[in-house]
């Protein structure tokens, strides 16, 4: 009778322990806490993963590409993982949509294979997702890796590949060819430990999951561009044909989570930042081209009048860079009383202090423009100097930290803005060529396009 009573009373905890259980909570960009208001009821070996999704995930970073709905995140993979063994566990699966906030018909969203699938009419709506994951085993330590990216409708899975310890690696096929340094897509990835229980539930209270942006952005505004430019070595005025903005280190990649590299309690410099793969088809230091000018398009190109101190004009006033998109167009002209060049793309990530001296020793700082002339040949280069840096008579040295900066995972690198433009007439100084770096992508995200 005793036994019985006992048996009793152990099946009244578990079940007023399953009844209690509290959702984990997976955060994406600065997502704040949601209380959970309704009771969702699950059996041993489920849990629930609710998604905060932000504006920076529904619209992706502008402006790097456009508008369309091209740019937008609208898969969100899982991988989920037992131990510190990294064996990816196939058991736990995503059993389905339990709960969406936002849009007033919830039509579209599915689950395949572990991937959430968001129709891109519902991007600009949804707030938050509920998940149910089922297959959890009790008594273990588990991991969950996730990332957001982009496909088509006939697309489901990115070509990501698997490397080692819950990492993945993402390279662009037109980099295994050519080092641009340039992802062709904007991908958030994060990672989260928790632990199953003895009824096979997650631990009971709130874990934060945080996906964050795993590239770098470049945008470039460049207006009084010269016709004309002295050469370094003898003065001499040379005709531009091309400038170019590049840096120094091939890469070919990146990996991601980026807050899985690296030794999180050593301070590691690698951790949740430096992800980019250095190339190892060209692992020789080269100039690197992200951003490339051609000014055989400028309107007086071959004009036979052209003389020192003029400037070169565009149809519709601007002239965007090689790399951009042949249907790319900026709705409003910038804010400039002259034409302007116009650049912007994604970044793989890289840890500059690990190679400054060879950047510096070869004449580069992290970030360059560099003006050829109508054979190619280079004229004049000049050092972009981080105007975040401000130590005294040390921002002129190129090995300071005023010219080797590191390129990092979510920093955003401005040089000039379609608000202000940054003039590259020789007149103003080429100690005044800056770059802002800043983590602010939302002035960005509101440039309508």
């Amino acid at each position: 009778m005793r036994i019985r009573i006992l048996l009793f009373a152990v099946l009244a905890v578990m079940m007023a322990f399953t009844a209690c259980v509290k959702e984990k909570i997976v955060y994406v960009e600065k997502g704040e806490e949601t209380e959970i208001m309704d009771d969702i009821e699950l059996q041993p070996g489920e849990g629930i993963i609710e998604f905060s999704l932000s504006d920076a995930i529904s619209r992706a970073a502008r402006p790097l590409e456009n508008s369309e709905p091209a740019n937008n995140i609208n898969r969100i993979a899982f991988k989920f993982y037992r131990f510190n063994t990294a064996t990816l566990d196939e058991d736990v699966t995503i059993s389905e949509v339990c709960d969406i906030e936002g849009p007033s018909s919830s039509n579209g969203v599915t689950v395949n294979g572990n991937i959430v699938q968001i129709p891109d009419n519902l991007l600009g709506q949804i707030t938050s997702l509920k998940l149910r994951l089922s297959g959890l085993r009790e008594c273990t330590e588990f991991h969950i890796v996730a990332y957001g990216y982009h496909c088509g409708e006939s697309e489901d899975e990115l070509e990501a590949k698997y490397d080692k310890d819950m990492i993945w690696k993402y390279t662009p096929p037109e980099l295994n060819e050519v080092p641009q340094n340039h992802i062709d897509e904007e991908i958030f990835a994060g990672h989260v430990q928790t632990v199953v229980n003895a009824f096979g539930l997650f631990e009971e209270g709130t874990v934060e999951f945080t996906l964050t942006r795993q590239v770098a952005g470049l945008v470039a505004c460049l207006n009084c561009v010269p016709v004309f430019v002295q050469d370094d070595d003898n003065e001499e005025n040379k005709k531009v044909g091309k400038i170019t903005i590049g840096t120094y280190l091939p890469l070919e990649g990146i990996k991601f989570p980026a807050d899985l590299l690296g030794d999180k309690n050593l301070d590691d410099k690698n951790y949740n930042g430096y992800n980019g793969i250095v190339s190892t088809s060209n692992s020789n230091f080269q100039f690197v081209p992200l951003l490339t000018f051609e000014m055989k398009k400028a309107s007086n190109y071959s004009d036979s009048d052209l003389k020192p101190g003029d400037y070169y004009t565009f149809g519709n006033n601007i002239l965007y860079a090689h790399e951009m998109k042949a249907n790319f167009s900026l709705s409003e002209s910038p804010e400039s009383e002259t034409d302007v060049l116009f650049g912007s793309c994604f970044l793989c990530p890289f840890n500059n202090g690990t190679h400054h001296k060879a950047f510096a020793d070869n004449g580069y700082a992290t970030l360059n423009i560099i003006y050829y002339g109508v054979n190619d040949n280079e004229i004049k280069r000049v050092h972009l100097k981080t105007s975040n840096y401000n130590n005294g008579d040390d921002d002129k040295a190129l090995n300071s930290g005023a010219y080797q900066y590191d390129i990092l995972c979510n920093q955003f690198y401005s040089i000039g803005t379609v608000e202000k433009p940054m003039n590259i007439n020789p007149k103003s100084g080429y100690d005044t060529y800056t770059v802002r770096i800043n983590n602010d992508w939302k002035d960005f995200h509101d440039i309508t396009f």
